[in-house]
């Protein structure tokens, strides 16, 4: 899957329908109201704005799934399952390691 999404991530777009509340709505358009005026542009439209969002958080999903999938709970307990099932505790991911010893 992670593949898929790299090499294809330039083929195209898919149109959906998002609905947003208009209390978020107003604030997204007052905060880039106020930033275009702050640098001079023209202020994005309602939809550019969301639709930058939310491909800012796909690819901060993609990026996690990539490098640290057990940032995901599903993932984590999956490898966490793994590791019980092969006598391996010690590299289950949430696994406090013990204090040292010591007075620090």
């Amino acid at each position: 899957m992670l593949d898929d999404v790299q090499t294809s991530r330039d083929q195209g777009n898919q149109t959906v329908a998002v609905t947003v509340a208009n209390p978020y709505a107003v604030m997204l358009e007052f905060v880039e109201r106020n930033n275009a005026a702050a640098t001079g542009r023209a202020p994005e439209t309602l939809a550019a704005l969301v639709q930058r969002i939310v491909e800012n958080e796909l690819d901060n999903m993609l990026h996690w799934l990539s490098v640290a999938p057990g940032h995901f709970p599903r993932y984590r307990d999956l490898w966490n399952a793994f590791c019980d099932d092969h006598n391996a505790p010690q590299h289950k991911i949430g696994v406090e390691e013990p204090a040292p010893e010591g007075p620090f």
